[in-house]
């Protein structure tokens, strides 16, 4: 793979994921496309929730998409790797970024970008769209829509930010990075990666897609899992994908 970015810009599009399935023949196979829309329409997340994605405020919604080897042993750590070269561009920036395993960016915990990888798993190759939806410029009457903590770069700084500039820097340091990764995988950023994950040592929920567990996390696993302790009977569990919420402590606790 050429490390290169080939980008395409719409100012209105359903999902940049989408449309970069139905482009994927178009695009060349041994290059990095990024797809970036103005506005989504039907913008989405993990489990297919809904990403709020409108126009006017300069967001950063895009998608990269790329081949990688049938045989590579690091897809399942794609979507920390990218959620941690955001944090860092985020650090670049004068934000504490942290990192909700395994794709949520927060700001003083509240939710500022999201990250979902979607695969194609063909013969000889993977097919990798890796979506990004960051809430640069989005104001307090449409963080109120999302329903759920959240926030932006504009009303974390009380200023504009350029999409095309934070873009710019973000696929710099994208490229730099993934050099590394595709050869040696999370190994060289594991460490720095585990200081910014959200919740450590706090009580916590996680769900499975099918059951939820309360219990804690203990750390990261080089390959991007995440080793979990329940409270219930004290088992440690690894969890490959899921999603956390913060614990709230009752009123007898």
């Amino acid at each position: 793979m050429k490390l290169s970015i080939q980008e395409l810009f719409f100012e209105k599009l359903d999902s940049t994921q989408l449309e970069a399935k139905r482009q994927l023949n178009n695009f060349d196979p041994d290059a990095i496309t990024c797809l970036i829309a103005g506005e989504q329409t039907q913008g989405y997340g993990r489990y297919q929730r809904h990403w709020l994605s409108p126009a006017g405020f300069e967001n950063l919604y895009c998608t990269f998409y790329f081949r990688l080897k049938a045989d590579f042993p690091h897809l399942t750590a794609l979507t920390i790797f990218l959620a941690y070269t955001l944090a860092k561009l985020l650090e670049s920036f004068g934000f504490k970024a942290e990192i909700r395993w395994p794709n949520d960016l927060l700001i003083f915990g509240k939710k500022t970008a999201g990250i979902l990888c979607e695969t194609l798993i063909e013969k000889d190759h993977i097919q990798v769209f890796l979506g990004l939806g960051l809430n640069l410029n989005l104001n307090e009457t449409e963080i109120e829509k999302i329903g759920q903590p959240a926030t932006s770069l504009f009303l974390e700084s009380g200023r504009k930010w350029s999409r095309q500039t934070v873009l710019k820097a973000l696929e710099e340091l994208f490229l730099k990075n993934l050099d590394r990764f595709l050869k040696e995988g999370l190994k060289p950023f594991h460490t720095q990666i585990e200081t910014l994950l959200a919740y450590k040592n706090q009580r916590v929920e996680i769900f499975d897609g099918q059951n939820r567990l309360e219990g804690e996390i203990l750390n990261l696993n080089p390959d991007g899992s995440l080793k979990f302790r329940d409270s219930k009977n004290l088992e440690t569990k690894t969890f490959y994908s899921g999603e956390l919420f913060l614990k709230k402590a009752t009123k007898s606790e």
